[in-house]
């Protein structure tokens, strides 16, 4: 083939040769002749060294590829831990909860003769407690008792099977060398038995379970071997023998399943270094071959139209930069006084005890299995950890992705799309709008959603600037952003749909590379002349594999922190762990996260909906208008088409993730950004040209605010607190009492009357864009060209969440909020919410004491008792909040009885209570006047327990000022007046209040009263009265005594050194308490656990529960949970949640 000197050498429209090529001629624009001696002399040496770059790209590229491959199988140093235990120097057991339930290996063996040494009816060996509820059902048990006909039994069962039983007689008549070894195999084959108990040395056979020759005069019943679904969870050993009695030779041995528990060896942490490097010098030579073919992608952009102005772009201007400068302030002012999001808790807590764990784990379900293949940001968030875990500097990766994000979309990809965006401010103003109402309720917190948004960014910029300089390093560093942002979390595989859209013009780019690498040598002085033994360039094969394997090995260097101290079949085991106990939903199901986003939650909230649902209706008209295939001055319409497919294609790849939460849509922030600011383009008159369409497309926009509006101000968890749900009694955001939905459907509905007068009177439009009149005409066709409806609406909603956060901020100090609380960590108190939640670590000892010296029992019996009784309850209580746990392991009094004091009250601790099963009567109670302590600082609250279906205003709380220690000579009431003895008497009621009541009902709960606030200071003794009119069954209520407890913080009480279930909800707002450990597959004993509030701890409760493979499915069965009196300073009525 042969070129003229003004031939275009683009790649896509020549044919190439092996044998036969030609050097492409320089373009004919360049006009210096200083420039073209340069450019040839560059070309000569880049031409003299291209076979060479191609081999060092193939060689590089070939080891970076195939090292990222074997790092999944390289080999790793795996941790063993072994418990052993002999109940002859270990008589009490021994506690070791394992974090997958079930051990790898477990062998308990027992001499025959030992166990005529065990009293009966005791239980020999357990894995779990005795007194737990579950204990039978979860754990094995080697028992000593009487069977159905009294005869006296060792029995082995596991998991309520029966595995083996034998009368004691029969063992007394064995040799001494006889033992029962019961095995648990966690690595039995299918066939082979996982639990399963065997017997040597024996006069008796062992096979009762073969039933194709039963042995009818055997001893022993059982199935003697089961499958895998008997073997039993183990939380440590445990027997009941009595204090002083041994069993000689009872003893257990345990291997913990530590598959997880692994590191690099040194092999294969220097190959993978070794493949790190050699992937980075593959990206050097493919920088190389762009320096190379930069001549031939000069000439090709001549023709491209997809890249023809990108010399064009011109600099930012002010508009540019003030909306820049206005998106950076935004994003720093909600980093501190801004929402959270969901899940930052658990990924705290995950990163805090990783270092202590040896391996990123996921800590709250899955069986502790690792977070592979995702979770190198999570590595991150533990670095930073062992720095501070305050939340403003833990979550400053969000804020710099905040911050990066948007630089990148507002000068990389906003210019690409045309000239009718470059100085258009509003557009740009829109774009940075939408991009923080979609950033600030979805990515402000520590899920991996904003690593992904900055991550998918970055990859559609390095492809957009591929295709517009025709260059290779940047579709690989796009490559290299994608596969790392799928590594981040699952809705990083939407950059999928990015590389799919850009692949098209991408491969002209390989092309062009690999015609580079061809040519390389030829018309080159030092070739010229040389006949055969002249330097050529590469092969075609050599070329092309020279620019895929540096592709490839960019790209699967994401392997490298994937398996950096793990293998293929850990990764595995992992999968197919989280795949069985779910959630694990199908792409067909991915209607739950729309159902979501409907709802009227946190998931469906006013500030959820609006970026999505404009993003949708956007693209819809985007979709129409690319359909119409007519340009639009201004818009570049290849770009446009990609910015469509990869919309929709991120939606299609969404569905493919396992879980279906509305935080996912975090990752679509780039997106949005774009999207809305072609909205604010195509919304003009540019993309719509008749005026009557343009206030229809204004209508419709207005009432998908609307829509959006029809939801609750919802946010997670502590965000919530101060922000209002509930307006006027209405559940939507109201203005002048009025659902602020309303008014824009209003709204909505006025632009459709305009929309329809243009419709049937079109000449009004004609007429108003070319009256005499300036400012009419003006304003007319001012409204034409400028995109205002999406940016005063987008503006409006980041308004919005403003001022519902720092509102809250300003009109409840000093009570706790998410801006107080990262305010105050800026001062060096970095501890949140610990630091506002007052504890009654005793709540015995503040019980007020009665003026007239008598006893608690009498005092509240008082003065007036009718229909009171002790014991006025019924056995059971429909709560959901006193006690969570059902765990008895530890010795404890009988508090699923809930005729039992709760909040740790002293048993003996008097209640009255109004139940009746039948014949309910009216009641009255009026209690002995109550000694109030000096007002103190540390104790701002009088207390009162009750339960019950009451509503609080059948209580009052009556105070006196009298002077407690002189004869009283007040009125009684009847106005007589009384003369009884100091401490005595009938005091004066100086005020009664009803107190506050946080419920819910009928559940124990704390009534609450002020000092001195709602009780003045000089009170010197209160008394309580309750009605209860209500003659229903249903309807009761049960006092207590009432308390003036001395508080102290959550902080100062649970410390930052004791180990603490901390549960993965509320973990960002307790930064400074310690979540308990776990290594080698052993869990840490937690003392203390905090919960959530109502609205939140049923999903705390379920994700962590025995299903789900989390710590509560063995807590529950080593500790009894009681709930601790708390309080929130300064919201005493608010629900924070709960300290057990």
């Amino acid at each position: 083939m042969t070129t003229s000197p003004h031939q275009s050498t683009n790649p896509t429209s020549m044919t190439t040769d092996a044998t036969s090529t030609s050097q492409p001629a320089l373009d004919t624009h360049e006009s210096s002749h200083d420039n073209t001696r340069r450019d040839t002399h560059k070309g000569a040496r880049g031409n003299m060294h291209g076979k060479r770059v191609a081999i060092l790209a193939t060689i590089t590229g070939i080891i970076g590829f195939l090292l990222a491959i074997a790092s999944a199988v390289l080999p790793v140093q795996q941790s063993v831990a072994t418990i052993d235990w002999n109940q002859n120097t270990q008589p009490a057991g021994i506690t070791s909860p394992l974090v997958s339930y079930i051990p790898q290996n477990l062998v308990v063996t027992l001499p025959c003769g030992s166990v005529t040494n065990a009293p009966q009816n005791t239980l020999l060996f357990s894995t779990v407690p005795a007194k737990s509820a579950n204990a039978g059902s979860e754990g094995m048990q080697i028992r000593r008792a009487p069977d159905g006909t009294g005869t006296d039994t060792l029995s082995i069962t596991s998991k309520s099977h029966l595995l083996f039983a034998i009368p004691v007689s029969e063992l007394e008549k064995q040799p001494a060398d006889c033992r029962i070894t019961t095995t648990v195999r966690a690595d039995a084959g299918p066939s082979d038995p996982s639990v399963f108990v065997t017997a040597t040395a024996t006069t008796f056979a062992m096979s009762t379970a073969d039933s194709d020759n039963p042995k009818t005069d055997s001893p022993i019943s059982g199935e003697l071997a089961t499958d895998s679904t008997t073997r039993p969870q183990v939380v440590g050993f445990f027997t009941t023998l009595p204090h002083g009695t041994r069993i000689p030779g009872l003893t257990a041995h345990m291997v913990v399943d530590t598959r997880f528990s692994t590191s690099p060896t040194p092999l294969k942490t220097t190959l993978m270094v070794l493949g790190i490097v050699a992937s980075l010098a593959s990206l050097v030579m493919l920088w190389r071959i762009d320096r190379m073919s930069w001549r031939y992608r000069r000439d090709s952009h001549t023709t491209d139209a997809d890249s023809a102005d990108v010399a064009s772009v011109s600099k930012p201007g002010v508009g540019v930069w003030v909306t820049d400068a206005v998106v950076t302030i935004l994003l720093l002012v909600w980093h501190f006084f801004g929402a959270n999001t969901s899940d930052d808790g658990y990924l705290l807590n995950m990163a805090r005890v990783a270092d202590h764990a040896g391996y990123i784990s996921n800590y709250y379900r899955w069986l502790g299995s690792p977070e592979s293949p995702i979770g190198w940001y999570y590595s991150i968030l533990q670095a930073l950890t062992r720095i501070s875990t305050a939340s403003p500097f833990i979550r400053i990766p969000t804020l710099l992705a905040g911050i990066i994000s948007w630089f990148i979309i507002s000068h990389s990809l906003i210019p690409r799309l045309g000239a009718a965006f470059r100085t258009n401010t509003i557009a740009y103003w829109t774009a940075g709008m939408f991009y923080l109402a979609c950033w600030m309720p979805l990515d402000n917190g520590l899920r991996p959603e904003p690593i992904e948004a900055v991550l998918f960014i970055a990859c559609w910029a390095l492809v957009e600037r591929a295709i517009a300089n025709g260059t290779l390093l940047p579709g690989a560093f796009a490559i290299l952003a994608a596969a790392f942002a799928i590594g981040a979390g699952p809705t990083g595989i939407m950059c999928l749909a990015i590389l799919f859209a850009g692949f098209r013009s991408y491969w002209q780019n390989i092309r062009m590379g690999v015609y580079t690498l061809r040519t390389a040598g030829e018309g080159s002085e030092g070739s010229k002349g040389a006949g055969k033994g002249a330097h050529k360039g590469a092969s075609k094969g050599l070329a092309i594999v020279s620019i895929i394997f540096p592709i490839l090995a960019t790209g699967f260097l994401i392997l490298y922190t994937v398996f950096a101290d793990q293998t293929l079949g850990a990764m595995r085991e992992a999968v197919r762990v989280r795949t069985e106990i779910g959630p694990n939903l199908g792409w067909f199901e991915d209607k739950a996260r729309w159902i979501a986003l409907f709802g009227i939650s946190p998931d469906g909230s006013v500030t959820r909906r609006f970026p999505i649902f404009m993003m949708l209706m956007i693209l819809g008209i985007m979709v129409f208008i690319i359909a119409r295939r007519k340009p639009i001055a201004g818009l570049s319409t290849p770009v446009l088409t990609r910015v469509a497919g990869i919309s929709i294609g991120s939606l299609l790849l969404l569905t493919l993730t396992p879980t279906k939460w509305t935080h996912h849509f975090g990752t679509f922030t780039g997106i949005i950004a774009v999207v809305g600011a072609i909205g604010a383009v195509l919304m003009t008159n540019r993309g719509i040209a008749v005026t009557r369409n343009r206030w229809l497309a204004a209508a419709t926009t207005v009432a998908v605010t609307a829509l959006a509006f029809t939801a609750n101000n919802d946010w997670w968890y502590v965000s919530q607190f101060g922000i209002n749900t509930t307006h006027d009694e209405q559940n939507f955001p109201t203005f002048c009492g009025k659902a602020i939905s309303t008014w824009f459907l209003g709204l909505a509905l006025l632009f459709l009357l305009v929309a329809a007068i243009l419709h049937f009177f079109p000449s009004i439009d004609h007429k108003l864009s070319t009256t005499s009149k300036p400012a009419i005409r003006k304003t007319t066709n001012w409204l034409a060209s400028k995109p205002i409806v999406l940016a005063v609406l987008s503006t409006f909603v980041v308004a919005f969440s403003l001022a519902s956060f720092l509102g809250a901020y300003i009109s409840r100090r000093p009570a706790y909020t998410v801006g107080s609380a990262n305010m105050e960590a800026l001062r060096g108190r970095p501890c949140s919410l610990a630091d506002q939640v007052l504890v009654e670590p005793d709540p015995g000892r503040w019980i007020l004491h009665p003026v007239d010296g008598g006893s608690l029992a009498n005092a509240l019996a008082g003065t007036v008792r009718n229909g009171f009784q002790e014991g006025g309850l019924p056995d059971s209580i429909d709560d959901n909040q006193t006690e969570l746990n059902t765990g008895d392991a530890v010795e404890t009094p009988d508090r699923q009885n809930h005729k039992i004091p709760p909040f740790g009250l002293p048993l003996d601790v008097p209640i009255l209570g109004t139940y009746r099963p039948d014949n309910q009567v009216s009641a009255h109670l009026v209690t002995s006047w109550y000694r109030l302590p000096a007002q103190r600082d540390d104790s701002p609250l009088l207390v009162l327990t009750i339960a019950g279906t009451l509503k609080d205003t059948a209580v009052h709380v009556e105070w006196t000022t009298d002077d407690l220690t002189a004869p009283n000579a007040s009125t009684s009431g009847t106005g007589a007046p009384s003369t009884d003895a100091p401490g005595t008497g009938t005091y004066r009621v100086a005020g009664r209040l009803v107190p506050m009541d946080p419920g819910p009902t009928p559940s124990w709960r704390n009534l609450r009263l002020r000092r001195p606030h709602d009780i003045p200071a000089n009170a010197t003794a209160i008394r309580i009265s309750v009605d209860d009119t209500s003659l229903d069954t249903d309807k009761w209520i049960a006092v207590t005594p009432p308390r003036a407890p001395q508080l102290r913080t959550l902080n100062e009480v649970v410390g930052s050194t004791d180990p603490v279930l901390i549960d993965w909800s509320v973990g960002l707002a307790f930064p400074c308490q310690r979540p308990y450990h776990h290594r080698n597959g052993i869990a840490e004993q937690p003392k203390w656990r905090i919960l959530p509030n109502g609205r939140n701890v049923e999903s705390a409760n379920s994700w962590e529960d025995t299903f789900g493979g989390g710590p509560l499915g063995w807590t529950d069965l080593l500790y009894y949970a009681e709930n601790v009196p708390t309080y929130l300073n300064h919201d005493w009525l608010q629900d924070w949640g709960a300290l057990h």
